[in-house]
């Protein structure tokens, strides 16, 4: 881990940052949109939102969910969203996360732990198969509203 790179916690005074963080990668919203996402995240008991920091700027984004498995013993862990700024990207602040990641999905008692990527993001998908990652499943999306 890059030892400049700090992860912690989300906190409500992030959000500015964040939104800006958010819309640098197409997806657009007020402050007053991700607070109130983040507090439903925050009173889940089963959601954990982390940002990377270097010195006083947050140059990435994860939020984790935790769900018990009904066919194995263990919980599954799933990366919601994993964003680093464009600024930031390659430089170690993914890698960071996603260390971070799999240390606090074992303290849940995850056994595993999932991320989705678009099809497009064809150098994400390198990313995370450099991490260890394995491609083994499709996921199937039906939009309801």
């Amino acid at each position: 881990m890059d030892p400049e790179i700090f992860i912690r916690d989300y906190d409500v005074s992030d959000i500015a940052q964040i939104t800006s963080l958010i819309g640098e990668h197409g997806y657009p919203n007020s402050p007053d949109f991700f607070a109130s996402r983040f507090e439903i995240l925050k009173k889940s008991g089963c959601d954990r939102i982390l940002v990377a920091t270097k010195g006083k700027d947050i140059v990435g984004l994860m939020t984790l969910h935790f769900i018990p498995l009904p066919h194995e013993d263990g919980n599954l862990c799933r990366i919601v969203a994993l964003i680093v700024g464009l600024e930031a990207c390659r430089r170690g602040v993914g890698a960071n996360l996603m260390t971070a990641a799999e240390e606090i999905a074992l303290s849940h008692g995850c056994i595993k732990i999932e991320v989705t990527s678009g099809d497009q993001r064809t150098d994400t998908h390198a990313f995370y198969k450099a991490l260890g990652y394995e491609e083994v499943s499709r996921r199937f999306v039906k939009k309801l509203q």
